[in-house]
């Protein structure tokens, strides 16, 4: 963000506090927003979850209708998101219905800088708003006519953050946006390196650099001749949950950066998010065993298109047997075993990603502002 985006917002955020009579959107108190209906659809924003009970569940079939959500679109994740990290009062849900169908929830939160944006970009790799893609047009015109609506001088845009390259955002949007009063813009920020796998262990060994290969492979011999490699892959609450202490532990003591950032930002949201999305059947653990000791973790992310590798950690006492490569490569193997077309990397543009194989994939920040 520029300096005078920056600047700017910091004066409306100030305006805000002292002239709230003049808000609509952004007041920090009050009750759910009017809902706007139009052509048998209802587009309407919450200041908190909505008490439907049945709201969850309608959430689900809306994610089990679209094949490329993943679980950063979950009502696990993105509550968890909420409850961690968007400030009392900054929360805004958007929904659009037909009927007793949810056709798209778009999870928003005022930040700092008055701009609302898509919660929980550092911690999460995907954000697109979880529309239904047979509504897609329909249900990004009542969403925009509701914040044309709702809009007040306080707010300076809205974000949504990683957006893949091929989102109905990014085709829907640019078009539709001047329509209600503001522009669209959108730029590259982040990439997620990923490998299109082959049929066979032996196809991708093969596209592997000659010298990046044989070490591979070396490693992996290293470990099962020299350290009795043992790997394993946890799925059951109680097997998983004493493993990801152990990952955390791991993570505790990498490099200071790393290890900084999960302390002050991970260590609660992990604990929280990833036993849900393990009992929900969707995240596992991966590790790694080496001289009869826990000694590397993967822990990754289910969808339609492979594994999501979201966090790694080893033991560096064990780091003479490489114990990160190693796990990368036995689980890349169980990738192709299972038939998956790609395991992704998630964001980072670590070197051994392309040593491996992988291509980045671009994502964007795609940026609505008001004319």
């Amino acid at each position: 963000m520029s300096l005078e985006l920056q600047i700017a917002g910091r004066m409306r955020g100030a305006l805000r506090t002292l002239v709230p009579a003049a808000l609509k959107l952004a007041h920090s108190h009050g009750g759910d927003f009017e809902p706007l209906e139009r052509d048998g659809y209802c587009a309407q924003c919450y200041r908190d979850w909505p008490d439907d009970p049945q709201f969850i569940q309608k959430w689900n079939r809306l994610l089990a209708r679209n094949k490329w959500a993943t679980a950063f679109c979950t009502p696990a994740w993105q509550s968890a998101i909420v409850d961690q990290f968007v400030p009392a009062g900054q929360f805004r849900l958007i929904t659009v219905c037909r009927g007793d169908e949810l056709l798209a929830v778009l999870p928003l939160a005022l930040n700092t800088a008055s701009m609302l944006e898509t919660p929980g970009k550092w911690v999460s790799d995907y954000l697109d708003p979880l529309v239904d893609h047979t509504e897609a047009e329909a249900c990004w015109t009542i969403i925009l006519e509701l914040l044309e609506q709702l809009w007040d001088w306080s707010v300076g845009g809205f974000f949504i953050h990683h957006v893949r390259p091929d989102s109905q955002v990014r085709r829907i949007l640019p078009g539709l946006a001047p329509k209600f009063g503001f522009t669209y813009q959108d730029k590259c920020v982040e990439r997620t390196p990923q490998i299109s796998l082959p049929g066979t262990w032996e196809e991708y060994l093969a596209r592997l650099d000659g010298h990046e290969r044989k070490e591979f492979k070396r490693k992996i011999r290293n470990a099962e001749t020299k350290a009795n490699m043992q790997w394993r892959t946890l799925n059951e609450p109680a097997e998983f949950n004493p493993a990801l202490e152990r990952a955390l532990e791991g993570m505790r003591e990498a490099e200071s950066n790393k290890a900084d950032f999960t302390e002050e930002i991970l260590f609660g949201f992990l604990r929280r998010i990833c036993p849900a999305l393990c009992a929900q059947g969707e995240m596992f653990i991966q590790e790694l065993w080496l001289e009869g000791q826990a000694s590397a973790w993967l822990l990754t992310i289910k969808s339609e298109q492979g594994p999501m590798a979201y966090n790694t950690s080893y033991d560096f006492g064990k780091r003479q047997f490489s114990p990160g490569m190693v796990s990368f490569g036995l689980a890349i193997r169980d990738a192709i075993a299972l038939g998956c077309p790609t395991f992704n990397f998630l964001r980072g543009g670590e070197e051994f990603k392309k040593r491996l194989g992988a291509q980045d994939v671009e994502l964007f920040r795609v940026k609505i502002l008001p004319e």
